[in-house]
C-alpha cells in the first residue's frame, strides 16, 4: 500500500464490489448448461443446424442448489428466483431467519445433492468445504472467484466429479434429471 500511495495509485478494498456481477455471471452458466449453449455453438461453428438436438430444458420450476449463502449465493438465490426456480442451501453459517427471507430452503448437504437439478457453489476452498461435492452426479455452475477456489473446481473436473458450462461440445444428448450418484461421463445431457 505505501508503494502504490506514492505513486499516487489509489487502492480500495471494495469485498462486496463484485457480488452482483458474479452472480450474474453463474445464471449466465446455469442458462448456458441448461439450454446447451457450448454444444450448439460449437455444431454451429462446425457448419451444422441441429435444433433439436439442443432444446435443453426449462429452468422455471427446477431446484437450484446453492452451497454457500454469503453475498453471492444469496444473489444467485434472488435472481434465480426470478427465473420461477425454487431454491434450496447448504449452509451451516446462515441462520433460517436469514434463508426465510430469502426464501431459500435450508437443507443439509445430502438432501441438496438429492433434490438439486443445478449446483452452484460459493465458498472458499478449505479443508472443511473440500470434497462437499465430490460425491458424484453433480452438475456444478461455478465457484466463486479467486485462486484457491480455482482450484477446487479444477480439482473436480479433473477427478470427474462435476462438470461445468466450459465443457466440449459433442457426445450424448438428451434431458435427465441430475441425481447424486448419477454417472457423469462425457458432456452435459441435460
Amino acid at each position: 500500500m505505501p508503494a502504490a500511495t506514492e505513486r499516487g495509485i489509489v487502492v480500495v478494498n471494495t469485498p462486496s464490489g463484485n457480488n452482483v456481477t458474479t452472480a450474474e455471471h453463474a445464471i449466465a452458466l446455469l442458462v448456458s448448461l441448461a439450454r446447451h449453449i457450448p454444444q450448439a455453438t460449437a455444431s454451429m461453428k462446425a457448419g451444422k443446424w441441429e435444433k433439436s438436438a439442443f432444446t435443453g430444458m426449462e429452468l422455471s420450476n427446477r431446484t437450484l442448489g446453492v452451497i454457500g449463502l454469503g453475498n453471492i449465493g444469496r444473489v444467485v438465490a434472488q435472481k434465480a428466483h426470478g427465473l420461477g426456480m425454487r431454491v434450496i442451501a447448504f449452509d451451516p453459517q446462515v441462520p433460517a431467519e436469514i434463508a426465510a427471507k430469502l426464501d431459500v430452503d435450508l437443507v443439509d448437504l445430502d438432501t441438496l445433492l438429492a433434490r438439486a437439478d443445478a449446483l452452484t457453489v460459493h465458498v472458499p476452498k478449505t479443508k472443511d468445504t473440500d470434497g462437499a461435492t465430490r460425491r458424484g452426479g453433480v452438475r456444478q455452475v461455478q465457484t466463486r472467484r479467486a485462486g484457491r477456489e480455482r482450484g477446487a473446481r479444477r480439482d473436480h473436473r479433473r477427478e470427474g466429479a462435476a462438470r461445468g458450462a466450459r465443457e466440449r461440445a459433442g457426445g450424448r444428448r438428451g434431458s435427465r434429471r441430475l441425481r447424486a450418484g448419477a454417472a457423469v461421463e462425457g458432456p452435459p445431457r441435460w
